[in-house]
This record gives C-alpha cells, structure tokens and sequence, in this order.
C-alpha cells in the first residue's frame, strides 16, 4: 500500500455490495480494502476472499479499532445505514452510504450536521450523478446557450414495489426506497424544487402495485412532470426516461444508455442545417464497462480520494436530505388529493 491509497472498510456483504460496491472497488487503483464486515460470517469470508480484503469480521467496533481506516462504507438497509453510521462518524471516521442514508430528511440532515460538525465526509452514493450519459447532460445544460433550464420531464417505471424497513405503505417505500434517486437526478440536472402536485394510483388500497403522477415547480421558475409507477411488470424491469429543455435547446437520457442532443444551430457547421439531433450511446457494455458507465466506479473512487485530500464528494447525506424532502412532499400532496405542497414543509417521519 501507498500513500496514495485510502484505507478502506465496508459493513455490508449482501447481493448489492458483492455485485456493485466491491466489484468497484477492486477497479479502483487508490483503494486498499482494509477489511469487510458482515454479521453472518460465511457471507464475511467469502467477501474478503473474492475481493481481496486483508481481514473480515462479523463486528464492526472490532473492525475499526483493529484496522483503523479512512474511510467506511455502510451498505445495507436504510436504517442499519443511518445508525452505523453515526458510530462511524462519532468514531471520527469519513463515511460513505448507499441511497438513501436514512429513511427521512431529517435523520439525513442529522448526519449532514454530524459531518460538518467533525469536518468529515458523508457521502451517499448517488451513481447516476456519477454516470456518463448523466455527466455529460449536466455538461451540456450549464452551457449558456442553452440554460436556464424550462422544462424537466422524469418517467421512472418498474414492477411492484414492497412495503419495507418497518414502512407500511408501499408507496411511500417506492418514494424513499428506490425514487429518491429520480429526486437526487431532478437536483442534479435542474436545480431544486420549490414545490410539488402529485396524485397518487394504488391498485388496491395498500397495494404493491401504483403510480404517482406529479407536477412541478422549479426553484429557477421552470416546471417539470414525472410519471412514476410501479405498474408496468410483475418484476423489477426498470425503465428510466429524462428529458431537458431549454430555449430552442433539448436533450434527453434513456435507460443510461443513450444521451440525444438537439442543438439550435446543429452540429456540422456551414451545411445550413439546424435540425440535427447528436448521439451518444456505448458500443460495447460489459459488465466492467457498465459499472463505468453507470457510475459506480466513479463514485467509491471519488470517496477514496475524498478521504485522502479532504474536500466534499459529488453527493453528500446533505443531498440525500433534499432528495427525501422531495419525495416526502409528493406523499403529503398525493395523501391531500392534489393540494400543492411546499418542498421541506411536508412531515418528515415515517
């Protein structure tokens, strides 16, 4: 190990982290794993063996006062992630979680608060804001020709979605659980939202199976729709569809796995054409390509140069924060039949 090498321990070795989080790591060349950890054993062994940590544990207090990291990543339920870590942060320790940190916006800004309090990192693990397609549509949005942004429209599809960590309803877990990553993206790309109209479809009263339909304002004063639904598979079939407009300007993402640009003036210079629409899209996606492409690498690389130089990561629990107070607003406005709802005035409790 070099300098140059952040030290490394991650709680966590379920099916997530063997197939994205690790993997990730062994990519990374500034990270050396230190140890794993996991309360059942077998799970813990077999996870430093394949991935190459130099010690595994089943608790994770043992973990850090033998190891002593930079860094630890929690990976596993939202609330297991939320308590861990503030052991790691009370430990003095720089602190990276899967999405979301915690399961409302102000056990999320808890943490923030820890972090700065300590000037320690606590990055959550946003990939998308992390991905190629993503990146670049950033890239094009700030430009001045195209911004501000006018107009964002999100549609977010899969199977049904279960109720989870101790949430009853299954709606509300599809919000917090898995579309807080659309509300992160809709951050990411076109600011903050002021305030939400959201109409809510279960069904049945309870159901697994649902749908939001949602109306937005921007905080730039540009608006935004999202269909979001848990409907259209009886597994979890993602489909994913970003659209940004500007003045005269569009782009959109599907899938990550195609970025389309349609500039005002077009893109091949004195032919006199200004309908042209510019491509991206990967020619090959292996599974190492696709953990490049979407992210994942790009994210725990940046937490471990994050531990090591000290400055703030891509997304932060503070972000996470936002993201849910986003999705919390939406619940209060589809529970009120439609009533327009204030982003960050909306009940943060499960």
């Amino acid at each position: 190990m070099t300098d140059d090498m952040a030290r490394i321990a991650v709680v966590g070795c379920g099916s997530f982290a063997r197939t994205r989080l690790y993997p990730s790591i062994r990519m990374a060349d500034n990270i050396h794993l230190v140890a794993v950890c996991d309360l059942v054993e077998q799970r813990a062994a077999h996870a430093a063996k394949a991935f190459g940590a130099d010690a595994f544990y089943t608790d994770m207090e043992a973990m850090l006062n033998a190891e002593q990291p930079h860094g630890v990543c929690v990976i596993g339920p939202a609330p297991m992630q939320y308590e861990l870590g503030r052991r790691v942060l009370e430990r003095g320790l720089h602190l990276y979680t899967e999405k979301p940190c915690a399961l409302t916006s102000r056990q999320a800004q808890a943490l923030a608060r820890m972090g700065r309090e300590r000037r320690l990192i606590t990055a959550c693990a946003f990939m998308k804001r992390h991905s190629v397609p993503f990146r670049a549509a950033r890239s094009i949005i700030e430009r001045e020709e195209f911004g501000p942004a006018r107009m964002i429209e999100v549609r977010f599809t899969q199977g049904p979605y279960p109720a989870l960590w101790g949430i009853e309803e299954p709606m509300r877990a599809f919000l917090i659980g898995q579309l807080v990553h659309v509300f992160d993206l809709t951050r990411f790309l076109v600011g903050d939202v002021r305030s939400v109209t959201a109409r809510l479809y279960e069904s049945e009263p309870g159901g697994d199976y649902g749908a939001y339909a949602v109306a937005l304002t921007l905080a730039n004063g540009g608006i935004g729709v999202m269909n979001l639904n848990a409907l259209e598979s009886d597994t979890w079939h993602f489909n994913e569809y970003v659209r940004v407009s500007g003045f005269r300007h569009w782009l959109d993402v599907e899938d990550m796995l195609r970025l389309r640009y349609h500039p005002l003036e077009g893109w091949t210079k004195g032919e006199g054409l200004k309908n042209q629409v510019m491509t991206w899209q990967p020619a090959l996606d292996l599974e190492t390509e696709m953990l490049r492409r979407s992210g994942y690498a790009a994210e725990i690389r940046e937490f471990a140069e994050c531990c090591l130089t000290g400055r703030q990561p891509t997304a932060t629990s503070g972000d996470c924060a936002e993201a849910l107070k986003i999705g919390e607003a939406i619940w209060a406005s589809a529970r009120s039949g439609g009533q327009e709802v204030e982003v960050g005035t909306a009940p943060a409790e499960v």
